[in-house]
This record gives C-alpha cells, structure tokens and sequence, in this order.
C-alpha cells in the first residue's frame, strides 16, 4: 500500500452466500467481523440457535484471490441480521487469511463515516469501557446509510453487550476535526450518553474482549485509549455523574 497517500483507507463491504436447507442460498453483506465471528444484515433470518450454514465468500469473475466456504454456527439472530461463530478453529484462519476485504475506499473522498458511540452509565457502578485487544474506547459502531441512529445503536448494544434496556439523555459530543482518530477513521464521531438500571454486561458480537466501569478518574490514568479526546469524554462524565475530581 503507498504510504504517501494523503486519506486513510476503508474496506469495501464483503459479500457473502449464505447457505442453508431452509433457505437454499442468499447473498448477505458482512457488518462486521472479529476473531471469533461475523455480524451479516439478513433480515428475519429463519435460522435456530446453534445451526449450521455454510459462507462463500464472493470475488469478481477477474478477481483470482481464493473464494473458501466455511462452516459457521448461528449465535444471534436479531430482526436485522445474524450473528456468525466460526464452527472450528480451521475455518477461522481461513477466513483470516483469504485476504478478505482488500479493496478499498477513500476516507473522505469516496465515503462519509458516521461513527457514534455509546457512554453507558450505571448510578453505581460508573461510566462503561470496553478494549478491542489493545485500546480502550467507548462501545459503537457505525452508521449505515437509512438507518435510525438510535435504532442501530442500541441493537449493537444489545449484540455486543447484552446492553437491552438503555434509557437515552442525550448527545454528548460530536466532532469532525481531523485530528481526531477515535475510531478509525471516522469523519464524524457523535457520543450519546444512556442510562443503564443493569451493570450485568455479556461480551458479544461487538469484537471486544474486556469491559470495564469506571466510577473514579483515578482508573484512567492506567488505561490507553483510542484517542485523548475520548478519554476527555469519559473523564467529564465521571466527574460530573459522581463528584469525583481527577
């Protein structure tokens, strides 16, 4: 890739068939993906939990790169999609190392990322984190073209946390400076500030792989975020929810 290129740069959706007795085939489109699995937008899914299909990934009739199938179990289904665990180990690393997803877009020349996240506060417990491998960042995704902002996001919340009974308060931050790189490669990024009666949080489809709440600012001076600005989000709603100073 040229390192001199002015724009960062995107993955183009990755198209799939999904197979299945009971549907035949379908051509689905990846929302994302993790080391254990995907997310793909199919709406009212008529898949069991715990079933078995089968993925091939789609290339272009010029495109040689390796089109495999793999096994996948059903985890989640939800009205708009379906979450996908890879059924071994094997399949796995195939899908990891098909070079899935190689083209590309332009950030901010070809496409405008809308990136909006969730600060989930519990009246207890503090203001909710979550780390994908190596960064701290508050929970989200982005926004598709014609979804409900907060439709989208809170069925997110629900997939990758457990997160199901939010109440909304409102909008936090927004911000589509440059400088700002949280999350990757946004050109917008909004925060949304939600209420939660529940600490209970189960690790989903979302890609993160540890969760924590914060109820002092003291906490964050041993954790790394994905950006300062972030953590400034953070460090604000903890002192002004809970009275406590950095």
């Amino acid at each position: 890739m040229n390192e001199r290129r002015r724009h960062a740069r995107i993955e183009l959706p990755v198209e799939l068939t999904l197979a299945h007795p009971s549907i035949g085939s379908a051509v689905v489109a990846v929302r994302d993906q993790s080391d254990s699995g995907l997310y793909v937008w199919y709406a009212d899914a008529p898949f069991r939990l715990r079933s078995s299909v089968t993925v091939t990934v789609r290339r272009g009739l010029m495109d040689a790169r390796p089109t495999p199938t793999i096994k996948m179990i059903v985890a989640r289904v939800d009205a708009q999609g379906v979450g996908l665990e890879f059924a071994s180990r094997s399949g796995a690393h195939l899908w990891h190392s098909a070079d899935i997803g190689e083209d590309e877009l332009e950030v901010g020349v070809d496409t405008f990322r809308v990136y909006q996240c969730a600060l989930i506060r519990h009246p207890e417990a503090g203001v909710l984190v979550v780390k994908d491998k190596t960064r701290w960042n508050l929970p989200g995704c982005y926004l598709l073209s014609g979804q409900s902002w907060d439709t989208a996001l809170r069925q997110f919340l629900d997939a990758a946390l457990g997160q199901d009974e939010l109440e909304f308060m409102q909008t936090l931050w927004t911000n589509s400076d440059a400088e700002i790189i949280a999350p990757e490669n946004a050109t917008l990024v909004l925060v949304h500030e939600y209420i939660t009666a529940t600490d209970r949080v189960e690790l989903g489809m979302g890609g993160y792989d540890r969760r924590r709440w914060l109820a002092s600012t003291r906490a964050l001076k041993e954790l790394s975020f994905v950006a300062p600005a972030i953590r400034d989000v953070v460090q604000a709603a903890i002192g002004r929810c809970f009275e406590i100073e950095a």
